[in-house]
Order: structure tokens, then C-alpha cells, then sequence
């Protein structure tokens, strides 16, 4: 095999970096919880030692100090940087999938603006850029090509493995996962994108230890593409790929071959992409992702990623520009992130939402201890984030509101007065909890004079906040047995991707 040219090399080494960098972005949001949630609650490093341990202040200490090289209000550059590939923000700039807008319609709610303008960004790098979104940033692309590289390894280790082709279909089912969203909510995306399923996993990992049921039903994706379908989860189900193909078929970045045919022969760009595509024979489009594999099989460098519309590019960016300013993160009834159906990975604990008559109540605990209580010196070791919502006239509750905490027993533990929201329609308390268990919290709204008595029950876990390091080290081990029957199968890699030499020679 030939060697590879410097801009090979660099194309590859930025997609792997952007690669783990997302992936390490949806890991960090969900880690940082537990940051967020001491610096609100303590705002100390100290604190988090006596609570915790020395090495979980060190942790705090050092993400606080990295922080604050972007801005001395740490938590409000924390606070900008949330959630999934699915929704997030960056920098306080919203990121949305586009089904996301679509699958919320689909359920009777008209999407926010900022929503949707936060679904603008993915079309319009797809328009410029073509589908680098699946082979730059989708987290799942990066296990699926460790999959492929598992796989190689059990082929040169004499496994015969099939390679079957899949009817694309991706729209299909992004589609049919609508349908279902109308009913079930737009967390079905959760079992349809590969990179959601991942994600939320990851986050529900890092933040309770537990394993989800999307992040088994992203392994058990990423088994069929090794033992039976290399490449075509991505190719040809995922409706997220699927979509911005359609807004992606003449981008101004484009893979690209140099003048003159190729050997009639060769065929090794086509064995190299992970889609099984044929750039050589210009039958890859608009289905090709840029990734730019095939260019380094290619043993006369006739394939190469270049800009063919720069005009097109300059003119998305100045439509980009005016955008990113104004478009912040979506609310869902008025209310922030805490109080969302469909939460986001970076709610630290669990919400609990019931309808009681008119009133739509609901409540977010942020768990501040997940120790050994006793070594605390705060007593106050639980923040409540609760809502009420008026069904009948269809706007959140602004009143005045008491709560009480009551035990299952329905002795009262205590008490909060509030004329007015603490934020944004949300009413904040802080308490303190004898133990894990089930309580009630119980909303006197006050309306028209007379008063409304709504409880809301709810299951604790003082614990819930722990971070699993046994889990996580257990989890590193296992990738690293991973990457080392994926090594295996590199070291053939040249050999069984090299044709023979009358293939690509310059005769006849």
C-alpha cells in the first residue's frame, strides 16, 4: 500500500479527534452533574471532600478552575454546555435533530422557536457539507467502525462472517418512529438513532450507575452490524442520516475523482468505505459522508474531498451568523430544562409528574450527597425544583404556593411559603430527607380565591448521585479488550485490501 499524504493523515486524525470529542462531550455533560449540582447547593471544594472524598474535591476543584478560563460565572459556562446530539447546547447555542421538531409536532405541541431554529444548524451543514455529520460527529459512527475493526479481527482469526445488504429505508422509519411518538412521546427516538441510544445510555451511566436499556439496545446494534451487516445501520436505517442525505445531494465540500477512468479492475475504494459504496466509479453520491477511507486505498490518489461551490459555503455562514446569537435553548409550557416530559441527560436525578383535576404538578429533586451522610457538615442535603401547571387555561402557575413534605404516613416534615416563582415559573426549596424512601409533596394553589390542595408522590434515593467509578473502570477494561482484537485485524488490513497487481496496473 502506498504511503499516505500529509492532508490524509490530518483528515483522518481531525475526524477521529471530532469523533472523541463528542463522545467525550456527552460523558462530560453527564459527569458534570454532579459538579452542578455541589457548586449550587456548596460552592466548595472543601465540602465536596468532607462530603465525599479528597480525589472527588480534586475533580471538582479542577473543573471549576477550567471553567473559569472561559468566564468567571463557572456555572453559567456549565450551564451552556448540556445535554445530547439529540438537543443540546453548545456554548448556549442550541443543536437539535430535526426529528426532534418533528416527533414534538407530532404529539400536539407546537415546537418553540428556538427549537426549531436549533434544527436549522444540522440541515444547513448538511447542505454545505454534505452527511459529515454521520462521519465526523455521530458518536455511534465511532463504534460502529470499532465494530468493523472487531470484525476484521474475527475474520483474520478464520470466523466467516456474512455481509448483507439492507434495503434503505431510513425515512421509513424515521417516519413510522413519528407515528409512534404521537402516542409514546419523542423518547422513541431513543430505540430508532443508534447515537441516541448511546447517549442516553452513556448519560444514565455516568450519573446513576445503572445500565439503561437504550445503551443494550445500541450493543446489541452494533453486534449486527459486526456479524452481519457491516455498515448498514448507518447506511440504511438510520432516519437521522437518511434525512440529511436529502438536504445534502450538492454540498459544496465533496469527495471528488481526479480526470482520467480508473483501472477497469480495481475496486479497492469500494472495499475500503464503510457503506460499501464505489467512489471510483462516481456511484456514491449522496450517500457518501466524506469520511475519505476510500482515499487512502486508492493507489493512484484519484480520490480526494474538496470545495466545489466556495460561494455556497460563504453564503451559509452569513446566513449562519445572525442566527447563533438568538437562538437559546427551548422551553417546553414555559418552563426550563427541570421541567421537561421528555427530560434531558443532565436532570441529576428523577422527575415526578402526576395530573390531579385541573392542575398538572411536577418536581425535580437535585440530590446533593450520595454518601455517608454523617461526614456532612450541611444538613440540607436535597434542592426541590417544582412546577404547577393549569390544565384548563393552559399556563403555568405563577401564584402564591405553599408546599408541604410529608412523609407515606402523611405526617408533615415540613414546610415552604412562596408568594411568588423563584425562576421562570419554578418554585426552589431546599430540605432535608431522614432516608430513602417514598414521600408526598403537597401543593396549596391558590385561585380565585379558594385554595387547591394537589399532592404529588414521589421515590428517593439518597444514594442515586454516587459516581460508579467501579463501573466505569469495569466498562474501560472491556473497550480495551475491544481495541485489542480490533488491532489484530489491522495488522492485515493492507494485505486484504490490496488487489493483485494486474488490477490496478497501467496496461491494457
Amino acid at each position: 500500500m502506498r504511503q499516505l499524504t500529509a492532508r490524509e493523515i490530518l483528515w483522518q486524525l481531525l475526524r477521529k479527534l471530532t469523533q472523541l470529542s463528542t463522545l467525550g462531550f456527552v460523558a462530560y455533560v453527564a459527569v458534570s452533574v454532579h459538579w452542578r449540582n455541589f457548586k449550587v447547593a456548596h460552592n466548595s471544594a472543601r465540602i465536596v471532600g468532607l462530603m465525599t472524598n479528597d480525589f472527588n474535591a480534586w475533580l471538582y476543584d479542577l473543573n471549576e478552575r477550567m471553567l473559569e478560563w472561559v468566564s468567571s460565572d463557572s456555572l453559567a459556562v456549565s450551564d451552556s454546555l448540556t445535554g445530547l446530539p439529540w438537543s443540546m447546547r453548545v456554548g448556549g447555542v442550541p443543536f437539535t435533530d430535526p426529528w426532534a421538531v418533528v416527533a414534538v409536532g407530532a404529539g400536539g405541541v407546537m415546537p418553540p422557536l428556538a427549537m426549531v431554529l436549533g434544527a436549522v444548524f444540522p440541515l444547513l451543514l448538511a447542505v454545505l457539507l454534505g452527511k459529515v455529520y454521520c462521519s465526523f460527529l455521530c458518536p455511534a459512527r465511532l463504534m460502529f467502525e470499532l465494530a468493523n475493526g472487531v470484525r476484521r479481527g474475527a475474520m483474520r482469526l478464520g470466523l466467516p462472517l456474512p455481509a448483507w445488504r439492507l434495503p434503505r429505508i431510513g425515512l421509513y422509519v424515521g417516519l413510522g418512529a413519528v407515528l409512534a411518538a404521537m402516542s409514546a412521546g419523542p423518547a422513541v427516538f431513543q430505540w430508532v438513532l443508534p447515537y441516541y441510544a448511546l447517549g442516553a445510555g452513556v448519560a444514565t451511566w455516568f450519573t446513576s450507575g445503572a445500565v439503561a436499556g437504550t445503551v443494550v439496545w445500541a450493543m446489541a446494534l452494533l453486534l449486527f452490524d459486526l456479524l452481519f451487516a457491516p455498515g448498514q445501520i448507518c447506511r440504511s436505517l438510520c432516519p437521522t442520516g437518511a434525512l440529511l442525505e436529502q438536504f445534502g445531494r450538492a454540498p459544496a465540500l465533496a469527495l471528488v475523482r481526479s480526470q482520467g477512468d480508473c483501472p477497469p479492475r480495481c475496486d479497492l475504494c469500494e472495499r475500503a468505505c464503510p457503506y460499501g459504496l464505489y467512489p471510483g466509479k462516481q456511484t456514491h453520491r449522496p450517500t457518501c459522508d466524506t469520511c475519505g477511507r476510500c482515499t487512502i486505498a486508492c493507489p493512484r490518489k484519484k480520490l480526494s474531498a474538496r470545495l466545489v461551490r466556495p460561494f455556497l459555503s460563504l453564503l451559509l455562514v452569513a446566513m449562519l451568523l445572525p442566527i447563533a446569537p438568538s437562538a437559546w435553548a427551548h422551553h417546553n409550557k414555559g418552563l426550563p430544562h427541570y421541567g421537561y416530559f421528555d427530560n434531558y441527560p443532565q436532570v441529576p436525578t428523577e422527575e415526578f409528574i402526576d395530573e390531579v383535576g385541573r392542575w398538572e404538578v411536577g418536581a425535580v429533586f437535585f440530590n446533593f450527597q450520595g454518601m455517608d451522610r454523617k461526614s456532612s457538615d450541611t444538613p440540607d442535603d436535597v434542592r426541590i425544583f417544582a412546577y404547577a401547571y393549569d390544565l384548563e387555561s393552559g399556563r403555568g402557575f405563577k401564584g402564591e404556593l405553599t408546599l408541604f413534605l410529608a412523609d407515606e404516613q402523611g405526617e408533615i416534615l415540613d414546610s415552604f411559603e412562596r408568594v411568588a416563582p423563584d425562576q421562570e415559573g419554578v418554585y426552589v426549596v431546599r430540605t432535608t430527607l431522614p432516608a430513602s424512601g417514598r414521600y408526598k409533596l403537597l401543593f396549596d394553589l391558590e385561585s380565585g380565591g379558594a385554595v387547591d390542595r394537589v399532592p404529588l408522590a414521589f421515590d428517593i434515593d439518597l444514594e442515586a448521585d454516587r459516581v460508579p467509578w467501579m463501573l466505569i473502570g469495569l466498562g474501560a477494561t472491556l473497550l480495551a479488550v475491544v481495541f485489542a482484537v480490533a488491532a489484530a485485524g489491522r495488522r492485515d488490513k493492507a494485505a486484504r485490501r490490496s488487489a493483485p497487481a494486474t488490477e490496478v496496473s497501467d496496461g491494457p
